[in-house]
């Protein structure tokens, strides 16, 4: 039986023995749960930390269950694919523990990574805290087969307290090990495939073959769609300037984490225009290419997609202002925001009558102006 790889020494790899146990868990409070995987690279303490570095063990065609952690949910929503190896990159990171919470502890720009993540599907039922603690006598005798086969001494990396001591809970941490079993005690996940990798589509296989449908499309694709752009120094460069180093939204000011996103997506050097742009703060970069966010070229409000706008994170971003480019001349373009605010789905959905309202203003005046 082959062994999987590992990256850290020290650490307990109890599943590397058995290719079967490719199962882990994300605790997060995210809007964009399925995007990505990613952590700082050590605490605050400038140490390794399991609660934040273990996903980076997962191998490519792992799944990991996403555990949402935003109040009113509180359970397994859904579950993913690993795309790829982790990279490093910077990343906007506030702790959520006890004594964070205390602390008052901001987000701030710290070392992590990142791990692409593919194939996102939503469970049909989400798992909750309240059916995992129904289910605690039985979770415990899972963790106890566990160490009866690997060792007393065995961190296993579980979510969940099952001491029986109280109430079974998350602990805390934002990456943990789930045992092949787990899955198989609850009907809910009964739709996460235990057998390795989906297959592909046909129009999803040997993404780097030649298409000569898209011959004029210069991008590189991710498992989720989100573009890597290529040669794009200037045109970052040209967008700080233009925003006074702050991004376009929050007016973030830490330029690490600052990104040069594309209003209309890139199709080569021609797209990469100022007035194409917008200086974002990386999540914003990212839930804009995930089609959650949007721009109101009428007013140059910011849109969110119903469902970030009860988000704790991005709810309050929902109608606000877009900080003005200097010069003016390199403000975004009304027909570029115009085409992308009108590709977004859930602009075609009446959530509301300020949103059907303003959809109409789109596609009947501003036509007219531009």
């Amino acid at each position: 039986m082959p062994v999987r790889p590992h990256t850290t020494k020290s650490r307990s790899h109890w599943w590397v023995s058995d290719p079967a146990e490719r199962f882990w868990l994300e605790a997060t409070d995210r809007a964009d749960i399925g995007a990505d995987l990613r952590a700082p690279l050590t605490d605050s303490s400038g140490r390794d930390n399991w609660r934040y570095s273990l996903l980076k063990e997962a191998q490519i065609g792992d799944s990991v269950l996403h555990y949402n952690k935003s109040p009113g949910v509180g359970g397994i929503v859904g579950w993913s694919r690993i795309a790829a190896p982790p990279h490093d990159a910077p990343i906007v990171w506030a702790a959520r523990g006890t004594f964070a919470r205390a602390r008052g502890d901001d987000p701030i720009a710290r070392p992590g990574y990142l791990i692409p993540l593919s194939d996102f599907h939503q469970l049909p039922r989400t798992l909750t805290l309240e059916v995992l603690r129904k289910s605690a006598p039985a979770l415990r005798q899972l963790v106890d087969g566990v160490y009866a086969r690997h060792g007393k001494k065995t961190s296993l990396y579980f979510p969940f307290d099952v001491s029986g001591v109280r109430d079974l809970r998350l602990l805390q941490g934002y990456g943990f090990k789930l045992p092949k079993h787990f899955l198989d005690m609850f009907p809910e996940l009964s739709s996460v495939p235990r057998d390795g990798p989906l297959p592909l589509a046909a129009n999803d296989a040997d993404t780097n073959a030649f298409d000569p449908g898209g011959v004029e499309d210069a991008r590189e694709r991710v498992t989720r769609g989100i573009k890597i752009r290529r040669g794009q120094k200037n045109f970052r460069d040209a967008l700080l300037a233009a925003y006074g180093g702050r991004c376009a939204i929050t007016g973030c000011n830490v330029q690490d984490v600052l990104e040069a996103a594309h209003i209309t997506p890139y199709l080569g050097p021609e797209t990469n225009h100022v007035t194409n742009g917008l200086l974002l703060r990386a999540d914003l970069h990212t839930l804009l290419d995930c089609g959650l966010v949007g721009i109101d070229p009428a007013t140059r409000q910011v849109l969110l997609a119903p469902s970030l706008r009860t988000s704790v994170n991005y709810g309050h971003l929902h109608g606000q202002s877009l900080r003005c480019a200097s010069p003016v001349s390199a403000s975004p373009s009304i027909k570029a925001l115009e085409a992308a605010v009108l590709s977004l789905a859930w602009m075609t959905e009446t959530v509301d009558k300020r949103q059907t309202t303003m959809r109409s203003r789109i596609s009947l005046g501003f036509r007219e102006r531009s």
